[in-house]
């Protein structure tokens, strides 16, 4: 049952990621032609699309903020403050 859920939970996360990169790859590609482009006017272009880039570099950071808060903390590996063994007494100098 665990080994379905991190599946899942694996899937789900490479979709989202690549859904979200291929946003901000358009709206950056959307912003450098209007840039460019002589008929627009530059200060149009930021107003649409500054705040709908602000949202989804949103989303990203704190989907990312998410999964490392959500992992357990046998999934982070060991504690600095403990030793290999797990011995949390074995670290200290005294």
């Amino acid at each position: 049952m665990l080994r379905n859920q991190q599946t899942v939970i694996n899937v789900v996360l490479l979709t989202s990621v690549f859904t979200m990169s291929a946003i901000c790859m358009a709206v950056i590609l959307v912003l450098l032609l209007g840039l460019f482009d002589q008929l627009i006017d530059n200060k149009e272009i930021f107003a649409i699309i500054g705040p709908a880039f602000n949202t989804i570099i949103g989303a990203f950071v704190g989907l990312l903020g998410g999964i490392s808060l959500g992992r357990k903390p046998q999934d982070k590996g060991t504690d600095a403050a403990q030793a290999p063994d797990g011995d949390p007494s074995a670290d200290r100098d005294c």
